[in-house]
């Protein structure tokens, strides 16, 4: 079995999501009606991909021993404009490496950004899966 997650509402539109251990909310903006007390729920996409491609740099650099000092990431999430044919929502992520890398492992690095399982889940072929309880 992967990984579980439960989401409960705690007042307005604002969610506790816990794996048992840890816990974090996530609420809608003002904008859209919430309190705005915790990330979107894209910006907590967005977070988890960032998250992810972070961890995964810095564990492939300590692999290599290489000089990787830290990891910035800037991701965005652009709607697909609407009435385009076969448009698609666009994830930008704007990777900074820190640390003396030369120009060879800075290109390695970006390659492996791919590696992210987040990465992979959200360019797969993905079944969502939903059932009342």
């Amino acid at each position: 079995m992967g990984e579980r997650v439960t989401c409960r509402t705690v007042g307005g539109h604002r969610v506790e999501a816990t794996n048992g251990a840890s816990s974090t909310f996530i609420d809608l903006p003002k904008v859209d009606g919430g309190e705005g007390n915790g990330l979107g729920p894209h910006e907590t996409l967005l977070a988890a991909l960032g998250a992810c491609t972070s961890m995964t740099l810095q564990v492939y650099a300590a692999r290599k021993q290489w000089p990787l000092e830290g990891v910035e990431l800037t991701l965005t999430r652009e709607k697909a404009a609407v009435g385009v044919p076969d448009a698609k929502d666009r994830i930008g992520v704007e990777i900074r490496v820190h640390g003396p890398l030369d120009a060879a492992q800075r290109a390695k690095l970006l390659e492996i950004a791919q590696k992210c399982p987040v990465y992979k889940t959200l360019t797969s072929d993905l079944d969502v899966v939903e059932t009342l309880a």
